[in-house]
């Protein structure tokens, strides 16, 4: 059941026991001048509706990894007033910013908002090599494009394919978690 087409007294309805609620979050931002502002939003919605299995309590899936400290601050004080929460964050294995590993999912989404004609490869080097320059004096000075990586290469089977993995270790993610965290 997708939350946003329902009104404010179907959304209040009890969800039936075995449901999980997942809520994208991810980050607004420039990528590079071939991809638009909602690209690490895309991708997080669609793995949501991807992962349709029935499970209990709320998943937060994000597609962007800066995320992270916030979204487990988020996590940390849900549990504590006892709410079942649990906070998942793509697995990117590739590029790190409007490289392939962005471009790709949006070919495989939504292409028409995808402008490879206008893609051009920012720093290639590992995140971890540019993250402490990244965290102390922004993306413009590592990759002056906003690009890390190389987004020229970029295919839509390449998204639907990574896609279809991210979804699968979703899944599998949120199975332990509910068996885990069974009384």
């Amino acid at each position: 059941m997708r939350l946003s087409p329902l009104t404010s007294p179907q959304a209040g309805q009890p969800a039936t026991v075995g449901s999980v609620l997942y809520v994208p979050a991810a980050s607004t931002k420039q990528h590079g001048s071939h991809l638009r502002l909602w690209t690490d939003t895309l991708p997080a919605l669609e793995l949501c509706r991807s992962s349709t299995a029935t499970f209990s309590g709320v998943e937060i899936v994000s597609t962007h990894g800066g995320d992270g400290e916030a979204l487990a601050r988020a996590a940390e004080r849900l549990g504590r007033e006892g709410r079942r929460v649990l906070i998942w964050s793509a697995p990117w294995r590739a590029d790190a910013h409007a490289g392939r590993s962005g471009a790709a999912p949006q070919l495989a989404l939504a292409p028409e908002t995808v402008r490879l004609e206008r893609a051009e490869a920012g720093d290639r080097r590992c995140v971890g090599t540019s993250m402490p320059a990244l965290k102390a004096r922004g993306q413009r000075v590592v990759s002056p494009n906003g690009v890390l990586g190389d987004p020229t290469c970029a295919a839509a089977a390449d998204g639907e394919e990574l896609l279809g993995r991210m979804t699968a270790v979703l899944v599998r993610r949120c199975s332990t978690w509910l068996v885990h965290a069974r009384p």
